[in-house]
């Protein structure tokens, strides 16, 4: 039988604070290319924290990397928005019109619970490198949980994009018209796509859980018109991943105050 003392102590101990966090991995396929009509396998990487005793953070696949920097904690808030990019290769496409970068996104959210399970966000990133234009995502999501560790999320989606941004993936330059036999295209900024995005956290057992999404945007406008997506792609694009997660549990130190999720063990 455990003395009074050291009951007293494993009772301290349970309630330290304490940071969740959630490690594990899995395989998505998405375009090659922005346009492309094919899907390329890749790693899918999941890493997020979340302080002990609040349920999981509520979050589409497709937002970028984001800090809140102002009203964290509230239904309205805002913040940096990051993201990276891979680069178009001529070999994937199968025509010499140019190679794009890979590129380092910056740029901003902002987004407002309307109801606890609905979320409007807009979003909007400036590359730095690589294709060098603006894109953004206008997004509703309706989050449905089941407790606190299992949620599934729907919602459509708005695609835009500067002309320097769908130039450099849908665009046709005259040298390149001439090497690749395409026609020359000087397509304009916009809406560049719409379309839907679902996902699900589901939890199966202690500390382990499934998730899976699923993506689909309709090219428009100047994406839609491109030679390249006519002649090596599709206007209808699409991308998936599963995975497994395990989740652990981090004590923070002794006597600390609950604080963010960055705070040393």
């Amino acid at each position: 039988m455990a003395s009074p003392i050291a009951a007293k102590a494993s009772k301290g101990e349970q309630q330290q604070p304490a940071v969740i966090f959630t490690l594990g991995g899995g395989a998505r396929v998405y375009p090659r290319f922005p346009g492309d009509d094919g899907l390329g396998v890749h790693h899918m990487l999941i890493v997020y924290a979340r302080p002990e005793g609040q349920p999981v953070p509520l979050r589409a696949p497709d937002q970028k990397f984001g800090l809140i920097l102002f009203g964290a904690g509230s239904p309205v808030n805002a913040g940096l928005a990051l993201n990276i990019k891979g680069r178009r290769r001529e070999k994937n496409v199968g025509a010499p019109i140019g190679n794009v970068g890979w590129t380092a996104e910056a740029g901003g959210f902002i987004q407002a619970f309307v109801h606890k399970n609905v979320r409007l966000r807009a979003e909007a990133r400036q590359g730095m490198n690589g294709h060098g234009g603006i894109t953004g995502d206008m997004s509703a999501d309706l989050f449905v949980r089941a407790g606190d560790l299992s949620v599934f999320s729907i919602g459509p989606r708005l695609r835009l994009a500067s002309g320097k941004y769908v130039d450099a993936y849908y665009g046709i330059a005259p040298a390149a018209a001439m090497a690749s036999g395409l026609p020359a295209f000087d397509p304009e900024g916009g809406i560049h796509a719409a379309g839907a995005v679902a996902s699900m956290r589901l939890d199966v057992g202690r500390s382990v859980a499934v998730h899976a999404y699923g993506i689909y945007d309709r090219l428009m406008n100047g994406a839609a018109d491109s030679p390249i997506v006519a002649r090596f792609g599709s206007r209808n694009q699409f991308s998936a991943g599963l995975g497994l997660s395990f989740s652990f549990r981090v004590p923070l130190r002794p006597g600390a105050a609950p604080g963010p999720i960055t705070a040393r063990p």
